[in-house]
């Protein structure tokens, strides 16, 4: 009698094949999740790489437009330096030309006169109250002889001349300049000046004062005919 078709075999339980088969689809799946997490992982890592290297790149790129902006800062901070030193430079070489061609300080102020003007000493006209006709007319001749002496009257321009003017004259005849007593445009010379400034004296002249010329004048025509 041959031997049983689908026999168990010796030493095998019955069912043990579906337990092995779970076994496997365990293993296979663990196997899959296994390489999942690694790939995952790997991603993840570079990901991560890629976020450093754009964060790096963006920080050089700041610091290198930083730096590119403070660099354009200091050369446009160097040529306005370098710009306002040329100026002053200008500045400080005009005004020592000008003292040195006008005898004018260079800080301002009042007029001096240059190295000629020490051969002659200026003329000083006083307050209108305190001078007659003649006393002008004799102040006019001596202040063009002042001009003429120490060449003024040559290198000087016409607002350096009124300038050497009213220098000369009292404070109280300042004040009618400046009051517009009578009207002298700053570019007009010193001549013309004075003849306003005659013609000023000649309308507000004091009485007393013409009188006491006259005698004056009285009595030097009599010593000269008594001579």
């Amino acid at each position: 009698m041959g031997p049983k078709k689908n026999a168990t075999p010796k030493g095998k339980v019955k069912g043990d094949d579906s337990d092995d088969d779970t076994v496997k689809d365990a293993r296979t799946m663990a196997m899959i999740q296994a390489v999942t997490d690694q790939m995952k992982m790997q991603y993840q890592e570079e990901m991560r790489l890629q976020r450093d290297q754009l964060r790096m790149e963006h920080q050089d790129q700041m610091r290198l437009q930083q730096d590119q902006m403070r660099m354009q800062h200091q050369e446009q901070m160097k040529l306005q330096q370098d710009h306002m030193a040329i100026q002053a430079d200008s500045l400080i070489k005009a005004l020592a030309d000008l003292k040195t061609a006008t005898g004018t300080p260079a800080g301002g102020g009042a007029p001096q006169a240059s190295s000629k003007a020490r051969r002659i000493e200026q003329p000083r006209l006083k307050g209108p109250s305190e001078v007659t006709l003649a006393d002008f007319r004799d102040f006019k001749q001596r202040f063009k002889d002042f001009l003429a002496v120490t060449a003024l009257d040559v290198e000087a321009d016409a607002k350096n001349r009124i300038a050497y003017l009213r220098s000369s004259i009292d404070e109280a005849w300042s004040k009618l300049w400046q009051g517009g007593a009578f009207a002298i445009p700053d570019k007009d010379d010193y001549d013309k000046c004075l003849d306003e400034m005659y013609n000023y004296l000649r309308k507000h002249r004091s009485p007393l004062l013409d009188r006491r010329e006259f005698y004056s004048r009285s009595r030097s025509g009599l010593r000269c005919f008594l001579r």
